[in-house]
Parts: C-alpha cells; sequence; structure tokens
C-alpha cells in the first residue's frame, strides 16, 4: 500500500463504525481496516497512557465527586476503568476478575458492561480476539505446509529463545527464493509494526537463512526486504481466511463451536462463553439465539452471517 493511502485511511478511522466505509472508499478489506484502526489505537495509549496513570488519585477524586470520568481522560473505556480500580486499590488479579464478572462490582456493572462491549481493543473479549486472530493466522499457514508436504517445525515445539513461528526443514521455495522460515504477524506492516520487529526478524535470517514475513493485512510499499521477504499471503481460500481477513463468522445449527445459553450479551455467563469462542479459534459458531451473538460479534468489527 502506498503511504499516501495509508495516511488517508488512518487519519479517516476513527472508530469501528468507520470500517464500512473505508473498506468500499479505499477498496480494502476489512481485516485491513480493522488492523489498522486496531494498530492506531495501541499506538495512542502507549504514548500516552502513563501521563494518565501519573494522575490517577486525581481520576479517582473526580469520580467521587462526579460518578463520571474527567474530560482530559481520552482512553479506551476498559483502560479508563483499569486506572480507576487501580486508584482504588485493586490488584491486577481482582481487575482482571471484575471486568469479566461486571455482576460482582454492582455499582460498577453497568460501565463494565459498557466497556466490555465499547472496547474492541483492551476489554477481555477484545483482547482473546485480538490473540485468536494471531493464531489462526499461524493455522493458514500450518495448513498450508502440510498441503505442500513440507517438513517443518512449529515455535510451540522448539526450544530455547524466541524462534521463528515455523522452521522449515526442508528446502521450499515461494516466489523463487529458498525459505528457511516463516513468520505470521495478524497485522498490518506500517513503519512501526516493522522497525518493532526488526531486530527479531534480523535474527532469525541470521541463524536460520533466509525467510518470509506474512503481514497478513498488507504493508506499506516502502518497506524493504531484506534477508526475508515480505508477502501479505499464503495458502489457500479457506474459511479461516475469510475470518481472518474479511472478518466473517458464521451462525449455524451445527458448528466447530456450539453456544446454546439463553442469556443476552449482558451476563456474566455469556461474556465467559465469547472469550471462550475466540480461544477456541473457530471460524463459526453454533447458536440457538442467532440474533443475540450476531449483535456482540458486531460490537467486535465482524460481518455475521446468521
Amino acid at each position: 500500500m502506498r503511504v499516501e493511502k495509508y495516511v488517508k485511511i488512518k487519519n479517516e478511522l476513527r472508530r469501528l463504525e468507520d470500517l464500512n466505509k473505508a473498506v468500499k472508499k479505499y477498496k480494502i478489506r476489512r481485516g485491513t481496516a480493522f488492523s489498522i484502526l486496531v494498530q492506531k489505537k495501541v499506538s495512542y495509549v502507549r504514548r500516552n497512557y502513563r501521563k494518565f496513570e501519573r494522575r490517577a488519585e486525581e481520576i479517582l477524586e473526580y469520580w467521587e465527586a462526579n460518578k463520571a470520568f474527567p474530560s482530559w481522560l481520552k482512553l479506551p473505556p476498559a483502560m479508563k476503568l483499569r486506572l480507576l480500580f487501580k486508584a482504588m486499590g485493586m490488584s491486577k488479579k481482582r481487575i482482571a476478575k471484575v471486568l469479566k464478572n461486571p455482576e460482582e462490582f454492582g455499582e460498577f456493572e453497568d460501565l463494565i458492561y459498557d466497556a466490555i462491549y465499547r472496547d474492541y481493543v483492551y476489554s477481555p473479549i477484545a483482547t482473546e480476539n485480538l490473540a485468536a486472530r494471531g493464531k489462526i493466522g499461524e493455522k493458514i499457514v500450518e495448513n498450508y505446509l502440510r498441503m505442500r508436504g513440507v517438513d517443518f517445525i512449529s515455535e510451540r515445539e522448539i526450544q530455547g529463545d524466541k524462534t521463528p513461528d515455523f522452521l522449515i526443514q526442508e528446502e521450499m521455495k515461494i516466489r523463487g527464493r529458498v525459505v528457511r522460515w516463516i513468520e505470521s504477524k495478524s497485522m498490518f506492516g506500517d513503519i512501526f509494526a516493522y522497525e518493532d520487529n526488526l531486530r527479531q526478524f534480523e535474527k532469525y535470517s541470521s541463524e536460520f537463512g533466509e525467510g518470509i514475513v506474512i503481514f497478513w493485512h498488507g504493508f506499506l510499499d516502502v518497506l524493504k526486504d531484506k534477508d526475508f521477504l515480505i508477502i501479505s499471503d499464503i495458502g489457500y481460500s479457506s474459511r479461516e481466511k475469510r475470518f481472518l481477513k474479511d472478518m466473517i463468522v458464521t451462525i449455524t445449527d451445527d458448528g466447530e463451536f456450539s453456544w446454546k445459553g439463553g442469556e443476552e450479551i449482558r451476563s456474566g455467563k455469556f461474556v465467559k462463553e465469547l472469550i471462550r469462542f475466540f480461544k477456541s479459534c473457530s471460524t463459526s459458531i453454533a447458536a440457538e439465539e442467532k440474533m443475540v451473538v450476531k449483535k456482540a460479534l458486531e460490537k467486535f468489527g465482524y460481518v455475521v452471517i446468521a
């Protein structure tokens, strides 16, 4: 992607509701728009969180006086709550539990549910979703290698320091280059994503030879191949790839993951089930209450076919 186009997309993406417009206007895939938006939010939080953290006592005082957050606190909903709860003396473990079980903290129940479903980056469901998207990218690569009959070792099988997602054990060529390792990144390859990981990529090349980095949601055309090739796709059409790149989830009567509860989305049980769905790395879900599940998944950017 050209830098000029990327800058325009990034500037116009301010909230989840902007995804449809960006996809149509710039002819990009939904996963790309979502990734750019999420990385924009993460970058902002990294730059600004500490200055807000230093004012945690002010946040608590303002809350106690007004039962609201100060207007200067510009953070995603779940991060605002984490700062407030920390100022109230809660441990990280307690905060994590409360954010998954709003009923246990009655005074804040409505606020917690609001954060759970409005924060598509830092809420407990959001973090599991982002983790699942990374694992599904790796699953696509693994399926591709198995279908090609390539002998490989995955990261979870390798002992030692940080290693690539896949080490290739025999000669394999992709786009004319012999590949010894593959790293899967479920993100858009902007300058920051590239530079944050460059030392890691160069270490892999030094130790194992040439490799491939997959930025599943595209990358800037100014990024340079070194001893590794940068690509944005590999493998064959699949449900996993539609889930990752087009953010499509299918709700069926029978599926990989089954949700049979009747609760509305404002229940601790439903929150846990949605977290469990993303942890399962499924791309479809069987549900009796289809509209309830559809409503919940749409809050995290998905196009739901029910």
